[in-house]
């Protein structure tokens, strides 16, 4: 929600390394077809 795009993969959701706001893995496709966030696996 913070708009940074430094997501981590922890349990099933990712998770943003800069506020730590959970998204589901839903939620990150969406993101990544937007074209709006980078995924660490």
């Amino acid at each position: 929600m913070c708009g940074n795009t430094d997501l981590l993969k922890n349990d099933g959701v990712f998770i943003c390394q800069s506020c730590g706001t959970k998204y589901s893995v839903e939620e990150a496709k969406k993101m990544m077809v937007e074209g709006t966030v980078q995924v660490e696996d």
